[in-house]
């Protein structure tokens, strides 16, 4: 996973993006039909926005967003440069935690 988020300066290619915003639009049109999940939203929003934000003006955004828009805002974003990695108990100098933590890119890379 610290790799994926390690990758994400670098840009999504076409068919990520694609992906994601469909993702993102069922999410938006399904997550309105449960009462749950509305509630969730609509608690979020005014917490974040300071209002309910429509359906119609999410499922808008989204589609107005780009390509370009999103690669734009990852060229600055950094996630794993200020991420920590905690664990319970001994790790194994030569296992996969210690393999995939001590194997980033040396710009995140905090040892």
């Amino acid at each position: 996973m610290l790799h994926e988020l390690a990758r994400l300066p670098q840009g999504l290619k076409p068919d990520e993006f694609h992906r994601a915003c469909t993702s993102l639009t069922t999410s938006v049109v399904f997550g309105a039909e449960s009462l749950r999940s509305r509630a969730g939203s609509l608690t979020r929003d005014v917490a974040v926005f300071g209002r309910v934000r429509p359906i119609s003006e999410l499922r808008a955004r989204l589609a107005a967003l780009t390509l370009e828009d999103v690669n734009a805002f990852l060229a600055g974003y950094n996630p794993v440069g200020h991420a920590t990695v905690t664990t319970l108990g001994p790790v194994d100098p030569g296992g996969p935690l210690a393999e995939s933590v001590f194997s980033l890119p040396a710009e995140v890379h905090h040892a």
